[in-house]
């Protein structure tokens, strides 16, 4: 699989089109943090558009500094903050609801540990086999990937809405593929991936319509 700046670009067109129908699907408040994940993927889509733009086009290398880190603040700053949230705010069991609190604030301390980290030791792409590597100097490497991985899977298989596990697993398998055959890229590749799998979120929340 060989990425570029026109697949960033086409998944972000694909991604804008898909999140506005999906926010037509939320019925509530509660919804519209869950329904707006594909909206936020496409951003960050977009931002690696650009970046790629940057790093294989002198004449776009402006962009570079500006693209790197709005990805990786979606990457590694906003997501284990922001799927917690928008799971837990859509729960409606109270027991289930408390453990996704514990979620949402592990997502938090992780997220303020990220930004001193960008912050402290920065982050540099450059394009490796197709691919971008995002290469920071963050301390705490596995013991962080682990937790990033439990933070952002595990809410969709504590939620009590079943298809949410649908999610959940379809996240775990592209970031077993992701570790196993795109190690040094892995965070480019499995937030590709993981944009593509948010499309089942209109279908999330169809099914939640329907059934009530």
């Amino acid at each position: 699989m060989c990425f570029s700046a026109g697949a960033s670009f086409g998944a972000s067109a694909i991604l804008l089109g898909a999140g506005a129908s999906t926010l037509s699907q939320t019925r509530s408040r509660s919804e519209w943090a869950f329904g707006s994940i594909p909206l936020f993927f496409a951003v960050q889509q977009f931002s690696e558009g650009l970046l790629w733009l940057a790093l294989t086009n002198p004449l776009h290398t402006g962009w570079e500094g500006v693209s790197t880190h709005v990805f990786i603040f979606f990457a590694q700053i906003f997501w284990p903050a922001w799927i917690p949230f928008s799971v837990w705010l859509m729960e409606k069991r109270a027991l289930r609801k408390k453990v996704l609190q514990i979620f949402f604030t592990a997502g938090v301390l992780l997220a303020g540990f990220m930004v001193f980290s960008i912050t402290r030791f920065g982050v540099e792409a450059a394009v490796e086999s197709c691919h971008i590597r995002y290469r920071p100097q963050y301390p705490f490497g596995i013991v962080r990937t682990v937790l990033y991985a439990f933070i952002v899977l595990g809410p969709f298989f504590v939620s009590s809405y079943k298809k949410m596990t649908v999610f959940g697993i379809g996240a775990f398998v592209t970031l077993v593929i992701s570790i196993l055959f795109y190690k040094t890229v892995m965070v480019s590749v499995w937030c590709f991936f993981a944009a593509i799998i948010s499309l089942l979120i209109w279908w999330i929340l169809y099914q939640n319509r329907e059934k009530t």
